[in-house]
């Protein structure tokens, strides 16, 4: 895995580059990920992006499930029914088109989104 300098200046002073690398999706989780993209996954300006303030807990909350942690989760209020159906949804097609993409190759070549 590539993995980015914690200096951002080469040895010459000049501003290194990060690596950016190329990943493979199938159609329905690329419309997943920027739809979740438009509904503000993220917020910030460009250059300056960051996890939107009220999903910092579920993405920390995700990370200790990752590590072996349990966690407790709660909806309070929920949103929109329909848009939730349709995320749902997509999130369901993009591990079924995923999954059909890579049996048929024996090896992953796309990501699970």
């Amino acid at each position: 895995m590539a993995q980015a300098s914690k200096s951002s200046k080469a040895k010459n002073g000049a501003k290194k580059s990060l690596p950016i690398v190329g990943v493979n999706l199938t159609a329905s989780s690329h419309e997943y990920l920027i739809h979740l993209y438009d509904l503000g996954l993220f917020e910030g300006s460009l250059g300056a992006t960051k996890v939107h303030a009220e999903l910092t807990p579920v993405v920390d909350a995700l990370h200790h499930v990752l590590t072996g942690g349990k966690v407790e989760l709660r909806v309070v209020q929920s949103g929109n029914a329909d848009l939730k159906k349709r995320l749902d949804g997509q999130l369901a097609q993009s591990l079924k088109d995923t999954n059909q993409v890579n049996r048929q190759v024996r090896y992953p070549l796309t990501v699970a989104v």
